[in-house]
């Protein structure tokens, strides 16, 4: 469900809006989140603060300082039980906010010292986020407690995941059960939060080895999301689910002359030759599709890419 409203909710902005007022929402028009509350009002974090989207009127409204909020520039959201939402602040400053919709800001973390916090999930009785220092190498793993009004209360942080190669990226976060699970540029980690020690590289365990993960699935059959494939779990090996370049040719992420050119490594596109100068070449940027979200219902496993919407069911293809 949140990979289609993604898809479609910038689009549906400027129908909302006079072109002269275009100028005043820019920040608004790219989503770097969304959630959906109990009563089918849409939320969605961006640069410029929230934006908020009843299905039923029909009608776009902002969220910023004068409703509350303390920082507008988010990098992502999540809503707990109590349909409140859990704003993370993009760099330079990492708050977390928890906005009521009915009450306005009921909590707000601004005393950590890091630079953005990037992805959020909320448990029975925690919570964890992802957080950036100011340097590359500063981070990992905020942890959360949650109060008697299940509002988060910091507690500690964990960055030691790996004895090996140092970690400079974490791309995905995700709970299940009592494990916490953290997909990284040099691997995937697992931890009991409840049992291990996660202060020491010790209490993780490397459950997949590849440098280029993009997002985990976990469940009874858990699925690894890549730019340009999946693999499943299947008797303790990774083995491949789908490949998207089977299906559809990759192309480069800029266009030429108005059309996507065709590439088969990022080489095509960096340096790619100039049709109105042959002495000269153009940086098309990067060659293949970039995942932007990954979810799994009801055994569809639903991916929005940046060019392309694509649902799968056991292994195959169902709509894109």
């Amino acid at each position: 469900m949140l990979t289609h409203l993604l898809f479609f909710l910038s689009s549906l902005v400027f129908t909302q809006y006079h072109p002269q007022e275009w100028g005043s929402i820019t920040s608004l028009l790219t989503p770097t989140g969304i959630q959906v509350t109990s009563n089918g009002i849409v939320y969605a974090s961006t640069s410029g603060g929230l934006l908020q989207f009843d299905p039923t009127a029909e009608k776009f409204s902002s969220i910023k300082m004068e409703e509350g909020l303390v920082y507008l520039d988010l990098s992502t959201i999540e809503v707990d039980s109590k349909d409140r939402l859990w704003l993370g602040g993009s760099y330079p400053n990492g708050y977390l906010q928890v906005y009521d919709p009915d009450k306005g800001m009921v909590r707000k973390i601004t005393h950590l010292d890091i630079a953005q916090i990037s992805k959020i999930q909320i448990g029975e009785d925690i919570a964890f986020a992802v957080y950036e220092g100011a340097t590359s190498s500063d981070i990992g793993i905020l942890e959360f407690t949650l109060d008697s009004d299940r509002l988060p209360i910091y507690k500690d942080y964990f960055n030691h995941f790996s004895s090996g190669a140092p970690i400079t990226d974490i791309w995905d976060l995700d709970i299940l059960l009592d494990s916490i699970f953290v997909t990284t540029d040099v691997g995937i980690f697992a931890g009991n939060y409840k049992v291990d020690n996660l202060k020491s590289d010790t209490g993780w365990k490397k459950i997949f080895t590849g440098t280029s993960a993009k997002q985990f699935l976990p469940g009874i059959e858990p699925l690894i999301i890549f730019d340009s494939s999946i693999l499943k779990r299947e008797n303790n090996f990774w083995i491949e689910y789908y490949d998207f370049p089977s299906e559809y040719p990759y192309y480069c992420e800029k266009k030429i002359d108005g059309d996507y050119v065709e590439c088969a490594i990022d080489l095509d596109c960096s340096d790619y030759p100039d049709p109105d100068d042959p002495n000269k070449k153009l940086n098309l940027g990067f060659c293949g599709q970039k995942l932007i979200r990954a979810e799994q219902e009801g055994g569809v496993v639903k991916l929005l890419f940046d060019k392309w919407y694509y649902e799968l069911e056991n292994g195959e293809l169902t709509f894109s």
